[in-house]
């Protein structure tokens, strides 16, 4: 009822709503976030498999950790 697109950098793209759940605010409210954290859950997943692939076979020395890896 409520897709959010980002960026890889976490920037907003766009906000689709179903015209039917205008008429319930806090409904609208509750799937927007929903669909705001599903956004950034996706766009984390995705950036950690992209830095695996680039980064995969590389000496990466004990205990550093790259951000959005681990």
């Amino acid at each position: 009822m409520v897709k959010v697109t980002l960026t890889g950098k976490m920037e907003c793209r766009s906000v689709r709503i179903d015209p039917s759940v205008l008429a319930d605010p806090e409904m609208l409210e509750d799937l927007v976030t929903a669909a705001f954290n599903d956004a950034v859950n996706k766009a984390n997943e995705e950036s950690g498999k992209r830095m695996s692939a680039a980064t995969a076979g590389m000496p990466i020395p004990p205990g550093m950790k790259i951000p959005g890896l681990f």
